[in-house]
């Protein structure tokens, strides 16, 4: 398993997470939906070369809205993905 696999899948239970599921029976769909939204802020990621404020206007209230509009996740989102593409011997 890679890194951004790892990486995506941490960001898709963080999005439940943050989307208010807390009791631990998270429906397949609700998870397919997790899953899709750690993909497309994965992609906010790649594209801003993982600086949230690189991105225009759009892309972040499209970031945000992935998070219920909390900037502040997102940042946290991105530095987890930046801190976990590291590995041993990679720069």
């Amino acid at each position: 398993m890679t890194m951004k696999n790892i990486a995506l899948i941490g960001l898709a239970v963080a999005t439940t997470v943050l989307a208010g599921c807390g009791n631990g029976n998270v429906p397949i769909v609700q998870n397919q939906q997790a899953i899709s939204s750690a993909k497309s802020m994965r992609a906010y990621f790649d594209q801003s070369n993982g600086d949230f404020k690189a991105l225009n206007p759009a892309d972040q209230a499209a970031a945000e809205k992935l998070v219920n509009g909390d900037g502040a996740a997102v940042q946290k989102m991105f530095d987890y993905m930046k801190t976990s593409n590291k590995t041993p011997g990679r720069q």
